[in-house]
């Protein structure tokens, strides 16, 4: 299967450039919901690498609360006057977790690739949506 090494392996970022490319484009550019949505595409088999890795929810909460402020000081705004600097609370806080050991290493470089293309509202807008899909399926993937 595409994008496994091997069982307890996924590679996110390989996924990602299947789909984007290596550059930094724009995440709105290109990550759509039909290539990420459904129990077939990357959010799906990212939430079960990340449940194999034994990842706690509260830590994806985490991340994901964060991600929420980061919305939160640009609703309303445009591409002109969008505010990108809490984005790289998200990195520094995700390295963080990794360095505790709470997150894989992975998961770090998937916050990098996705961070590294926000750069207007739509692309904060896409990844919120991408990010929430992850946690609905890693949820789900609980039971």
């Amino acid at each position: 299967m595409s994008g496994r090494n091997n069982s307890n392996n996924f590679d996110i970022i390989s996924e990602l450039e299947k789909i984007g490319g290596k550059e930094k484009r724009n995440l709105s550019k290109f990550l759509e919901p039909q290539k990420y949505a459904t129990k077939e595409g990357i959010a799906y088999k990212y939430a079960e690498f990340l449940k194999k890795k034994n990842m706690k929810t509260v830590q994806i909460r985490n991340i994901f609360a964060t991600l929420k402020e980061f919305e939160q000081a640009n609703r309303g705004r445009t591409e002109e006057d969008f505010d990108n600097s809490k984005k790289y609370v998200l990195l520094t806080q995700t390295a963080y977790a990794v360095g505790r050991k709470v997150v894989p290493k992975n998961f770090y470089d998937f916050i990098e690739y996705c961070v590294e293309r926000i750069n207007t509202p739509d692309d904060l807008n896409v990844f919120v949506k991408f990010f929430e899909t992850v946690i609905a399926y890693f949820k789900y993937l609980e039971n």
